[in-house]
């Protein structure tokens, strides 16, 4: 577990740098080959293959098909003895396989409103691993924001951190997707307050974060 959990945090920290050439042919095993074995064609799709190689800890053969599908093209993928032609890829299903295939940088997400909060939470969708990265990268940026605030202060970095992730997940325009996110901030500040209570610090008074988790259920410290 240790071992999946230092792959998927180095897969959502930065893009891959290593560049592999392109063949439009891939080999899939285990579970991610169950899961490509059945179809891939939309974003759903992508995801359950995505899910399936996250969860036996990715491998180089996994990647490098994330990056065949990646680049738009057909690929020829090699399943239990079978080819499995995927692709080409297009609208949200390609554009999943490219999260995957070069995360970005979880900071350039972080407030942004549109498609980078949306990425953030699509890369949570991933499985427990993937939401655990995405809710401590939060958490954490909050938490320092925390440290940094005071009443003399009119607790200005937290305002400034938690109102701009709050506003980004309240531009969304689906409601199921909104509420997705709102769960993942409330994880955050439940993190938060476990960093507060292991540094004997005072938490984030109710005030500060209550108006934006009253449709997912305000949590205490």
């Amino acid at each position: 577990m240790r071992m999946i959990m230092l792959a998927v945090a180095a897969m959502l920290a930065a893009p891959a740098v290593a560049q592999t050439p392109l063949d439009g042919k891939a080999v899939l095993l285990g579970k991610a080959g169950e899961a490509l074995a059945g179809g891939v064609a939309t974003k759903e799709q992508v995801r359950g293959v995505i899910v399936a190689a996250i969860g036996d800890g990715l491998s180089p053969e996994e990647s490098d098909f994330f990056k065949e599908v990646a680049a738009g093209g057909a690929v020829d993928a090699a399943v239990g003895g079978k080819t499995v032609r995927v692709g080409p890829l297009t609208g949200d299903a390609l554009a999943t396989a490219r999260l995957i295939a070069a995360p970005p940088n979880l900071n350039t997400l972080w407030k942004e409103r549109g498609e980078p909060t949306l990425q953030l939470i699509e890369m949570a969708r991933w499985g427990d691993a993937p939401r655990n990265r995405v809710t401590g990268f939060m958490a954490n940026k909050l938490y320092s924001a925390w440290t940094k605030s005071d009443v003399l202060h009119a607790y200005t970095p937290w305002v400034q951190e938690y109102a701009g992730i709050n506003n980004a997940l309240s531009e969304i325009a689906d409601p199921a997707v909104k509420t997705e996110g709102k769960l993942l901030l409330k994880s955050a500040v439940e993190q938060v307050f476990a960093k507060c209570a292991a540094d004997m610090r005072v938490a984030p008074p109710l005030f500060l974060y209550e108006f934006a988790l009253v449709s997912v259920g305000v949590p205490r410290p």
